[in-house]
């Protein structure tokens, strides 16, 4: 950010099958996770990018972050 502080974002792929929201998923971080370690955004996606070695792309990720910051939506 600006101050030169992170924020964290947590991206989530749910198994086939699960549903949730991030409302949920934020709720869930609050009972278990100290409050600076808490995510200040959770991003549902149907699938985490990978690379083609199968390391997860944060820059892609970074671009969807930011893409729903403009208005669009996530893919789920």
């Amino acid at each position: 950010t600006a101050s030169g502080t992170e924020e964290i974002v947590a991206f989530v792929e749910l198994k086939p099958g699960e549903e949730t929201s991030a409302e949920i998923l934020r709720d869930y971080a609050a009972r278990r996770l100290a409050s600076y370690k808490q995510p200040s955004e959770v991003v549902i996606l149907a699938a985490l990018p990978t690379t083609a070695s199968g390391k997860i792309a944060k820059r892609e990720l970074i671009s969807a972050q930011a893409g729903i910051a403009s208005g669009d939506r996530p893919i789920r």
